[in-house]
């Protein structure tokens, strides 16, 4: 194959991160690749192995895991009674607001971001240190590994037909 595509499903609404990667020796189709995914969103040229891996559980899969996420969010609010059509709302907005907010500030880290609505002694950071004390982190970290086994999984499977 000249190329290897792993678009996302925000691609449907042009809002999509797009990975790629092109054969040895078809260095050419590089940006022909580019032009034509571009409409889809970002397009990013990742190499094959490890790197496409990482790259297929954080963009391909990561929506799945986002979502998740926005679906505990949105059921915890349905308990203190906000219904489920406003509750979503308020979910996919906040997520929406930040993502955008990073985006416009390209300079600030996600971790600045993070300072700047973290209190000291205030509700933000009793919730982050509530998530680091239960390792967060690892649990995702976990995650993405499991994903990324899965993902070479099937890679053998698809090469041996």
């Amino acid at each position: 194959s000249l190329a290897r595509v792993m678009p996302n499903t925000p691609s449907k609404i042009r809002k999509g991160v797009v990975g790629y990667c092109v054969a040895e020796g078809a260095e050419y189709s590089a940006d022909l690749i580019e032009e034509l995914l571009g409409p889809l969103g970002h397009v990013v040229r990742v190499e094959e192995g490890e790197s496409f891996e990482a790259f297929t559980v954080t963009a391909a899969s990561g929506p799945g895991f986002i979502l998740e996420i926005m679906q505990i969010w949105q059921e915890w609010l349905e308990d203190y009674d906000f219904d489920a059509e406003e509750s979503r709302q308020i979910i996919v907005e906040t997520f929406g607001g930040i993502a955008e907010l990073a985006k416009r500030e390209p300079t600030l880290s996600l971790s600045d971001l993070q300072a700047q609505v973290t209190s000291k002694g205030g509700v933000t950071q009793a919730g982050l240190e509530s998530m680091r004390e239960m390792e967060l982190d690892r649990l995702f970290r976990v995650s993405f590994e499991k994903a990324v086994l899965r993902d070479r999984e099937l890679g053998k499977k698809s090469k041996s037909r």
